[in-house]
């Protein structure tokens, strides 16, 4: 009897050791890496995202999502100051890349945080990370409705069009069922369409004539005459 028990402890001890989920992360070389992606240089903070990126067991490490999200906010507040100073940024493919591992790892359990994050970041308002982000952002309008507003310098301007996008994509997951909105949701967001379309930018109006467009409803009417 005992020797039988042993024998299946130590089959439960194999098919453990065994299970890929079980293999040992190399902690040390992790934390390395999580230290590299804090570092002022843009290569090396790049090229330590992108060794975590290939690696499945640190990119499914549970501290990597958290580590990608701040790494992203220290590359928008780089885009800003790049921006600002007139230099441009140079690293749209490495940025592009990073946002989409870390989009994979938290689209499906988005926190108001996360969500900021993402919204405020840069992309293309057309793209399917676009769609993915703005079908959930019904669930998270105290962070979406202040980066729609028109007025002020705070918030940048492409920042705004993006922003719009996903008001769009919100009314229009709404129109579809997948996500539907409250009464009260559903009027925030189509006034932030409509004062949106009454913005400076024309790449804000932009957004906000193809947000109707996916929106559909006769209150739009009255604006687009506008």
């Amino acid at each position: 009897m005992g020797s039988s028990f042993r024998a299946l402890v130590l089959i439960g001890i194999m098919v453990i050791l065994g299970t890929p989920g079980a293999a040992q992360v190399d902690l040390g070389r992790l934390q390395t890496l999580y230290q590299d992606m804090r570092s002022g240089d843009p290569e090396t903070r790049y090229k330590a995202a992108g060794s975590i990126q290939a690696d499945e067991q640190f990119l499914k490490y549970p501290e990597t999502p958290d580590r990608f999200l701040a790494l992203l906010e220290v590359e928008r507040r780089e885009i800003d100051r790049l921006y600002a100073s007139g230099e441009g940024y140079g690293a749209g493919e490495l940025y592009a890349s990073l946002q989409s591992s870390a989009w994979k790892l938290w689209k499906d359990k988005l926190t108001p945080e996360a969500f900021r994050v993402f919204a405020q970041g840069a992309y293309n308002p057309g793209s399917r990370f676009a769609r993915e982000l703005g079908a959930r952002a019904g669930r998270f309008l105290k962070e979406l409705i202040p980066l729609t507003t028109v007025d002020g310098e705070e918030i940048r301007m492409y920042t705004r069009e993006n922003a719009t996008a996903l008001v769009g994509y919100a009314l229009a997951a709404d129109q579809e069922g997948t996500a539907p909105l409250t009464p009260v949701d559903r009027a925030v967001l189509i006034q932030a369409l409509t004062n949106a379309a009454a913005s400076k930018d024309f790449g804000v109006r932009a957004e906000a004539v193809r947000g109707m467009k996916l929106a559909g409803g006769e209150w739009a009417l009255p604006v687009l005459q506008k």
